[in-house]
């Protein structure tokens, strides 16, 4: 992926389009790094520019030590991020990704529109301790949620993604939302696949309680790693906010 021309070292984006009139940020989930939105360019409409959050231990960045803490990545992606926020922007996360967009939004502190994907909200996170368990336990975890996916280490990638998967689970699992913070003034979008066994539609609906302006819940085809699997569903829905954005209506 190409650097980011605005910012710093943490985003990347794989097809520069400097008219697009909305601004696409990602954040990947757990073990993942900023390469895994390369395919979405060839999907979303032209007007729109991706970019993603490369966090530092892996792909380009893996000579730096990855952050093991909420507040860590917030401020390791926030230079680039303000920079980026110049035009409508939407915020999307999936899984850990989700919790990060949502930090980021409050950080931001502008107008966009958050798009959060198989993730409970902050007050409902639960808090594990795989990244302090031992190797093969870790893999069980991370086995568990990619189901007929790859899912020894050696096939995740052993020595290399090891580090990656330990530091954003500790990202993850320590991670304690601020109390008594005003509902984002941002519209939030909540996705989930159907056949995701980690939430509920309770779950989903939760995220509207973090907004002060408009909700929608979807849920799409396939199970916590639909937005791979099942890639168009998403983007249409990530569309769907980038239109409004872009016609002034949210």
């Amino acid at each position: 992926m190409n650097r980011a021309k605005s910012a710093d070292r943490a985003w990347r984006c794989p097809a520069p389009n400097p008219g697009a009139r909305v601004r696409l940020l990602c954040f990947a989930h757990a073990g993942a790094a900023a390469s895994v939105f390369r395919p979405w360019t060839e999907l979303l409409p032209p007007w729109i520019e991706l970019h993603a959050a490369q966090l530092p231990g892996r792909e380009d960045r893996w000579g730096e030590p990855a952050q093991t803490t909420m507040s860590g990545v917030v401020a390791d992606l926030l230079p680039g991020l303000t920079a980026l926020a110049d035009r409508p922007t939407v915020l999307f996360g999936h899984s850990l990704g989700a919790t990060i967009a949502y930090e980021a939004a409050y950080a931001l502190g502008s107008a966009g529109h958050l798009v959060v994907s198989g993730k409970e909200t902050p007050y409902q996170h639960q808090r594990d301790s795989f990244h302090t368990a031992p190797d093969a336990e870790l893999a069980a975890e991370v086995a568990r949620l990619r189901g007929a996916r790859p899912t020894s280490m050696a096939a995740l990638g052993g020595d290399y993604l090891l580090p990656i998967l330990r530091a954003d689970y500790a990202v993850n699992e320590t991670y304690l939302p601020v109390m008594g913070r005003e509902r984002l003034a941002c519209p939030i979008t909540a996705l989930t696949g159907v056949d995701d066994g980690e939430l509920t539609s309770a779950h989903v609906h939760a995220w509207a309680g973090y907004t002060r302006a408009e909700f929608r819940a979807v849920f799409v085809p396939g199970d916590h790693f639909h937005v791979f699997d099942h890639p168009a569903a998403t983007i249409a829905a990530i569309t769907t906010a980038a239109a409004a954005l872009a016609e002034g209506t949210a």
